[in-house]
């Protein structure tokens, strides 16, 4: 399990702090074509664009970074943002 705590850079606002499995399913090409499950797990890699789209959906369900508050929790499945609760 990874924990992502996102804050604002501006000041000491709300915080979130997402959840999301360490491990993904890889696919090779071949067992892609044929349609069968993944064969082998590896790390998951955070990128800047997975941290864009939290922020995003994050504000769009509530989250105020730049206001004082309760930590907002959520999980990441996905590219889906899904609050935990209670939050």
């Amino acid at each position: 399990m990874l924990v992502v705590t996102i804050q604002s850079a501006g000041e000491a606002g709300q915080l979130i702090r997402v959840y999301m499995k360490a491990d993904v399913p890889v696919m090779s090409a071949a067992t892609e074509q044929a349609g069968d499950s993944p064969l082998a797990q590896e790390r998951r890699a955070i990128k800047p664009s997975d941290v864009e789209a939290i922020i995003a959906e994050a504000v769009q369900q509530g989250w105020e970074p730049e206001k004082k508050g309760t930590p907002l929790r959520f999980e990441w499945r996905g590219n889906v943002l899904f609050p935990l609760f209670p939050n």
